[in-house]
């Protein structure tokens, strides 16, 4: 394993740390620097507006694409912050459950939660392309999971639909 990274073609770390504290910044830093699409989950544990991130939002006008994924329960609770992202270009899709809160700069690096699944504190930088690739194949699969945002109410796309039989019993409410 060593050996490898003696040869390998980066001089960047494979793995780069960083407290809470500084996350915004360096999210500006990494979106600047890197390309392809930027594959964003967003779970409770950081939320930064459209204002705090005038690099990515230049990038977004200017064609790079920002693929945002909302945990359900999280979406709810920050509809504002969710609207505004959808205003700025993001293209939105809702899931249940997020195993972790990750970001995916093209297929250059991700900066993911140090612990799996935990909410805020450090954060890693992985450059690895192995580790990278597993990241977007992660965020490919729960966005192909999810479901749709639009601007509408109740227009899009039918996920499931079955006959259910009305009881005798059944008021508006229960139905």
């Amino acid at each position: 394993h060593r050996a490898g990274q003696e040869h390998s073609l980066s001089d960047e770390p494979a793995r780069e740390y960083i407290d809470a504290s500084g996350l915004a910044d360096v999210m500006e830093h990494l979106a600047a620097s890197t390309s392809g699409p930027i594959r964003m989950t967003h779970t409770d544990a950081v939320a930064f507006t459209p204002d705090e991130q005038p690099v990515l939002c230049r990038l977004v006008e200017e064609g790079r694409g920002l693929y945002g994924l909302h945990e359900f329960d999280a979406a709810s609770s920050r509809t504002l912050e969710v609207a505004q992202w959808a205003a700025m270009g993001e293209s939105q899709r809702l899931a249940n459950h997020i195993p972790n809160e990750f970001v995916c700069y093209g297929t250059d690096l991700v900066r993911a939660n140090t612990e799996w699944g935990g909410d805020e504190g450090r954060y890693a930088v992985l450059r690895d392309p192995v580790v990278v690739r597993a990241f977007v194949e992660l965020f490919d699969r729960l966005w192909a999971a999810s479901t749709t945002v639009d601007d509408g109410v109740d227009t899009g796309p039918i996920l499931a639909q079955e006959r259910v039989p009305v009881l005798p019993d059944d008021t508006e409410h229960t139905l």
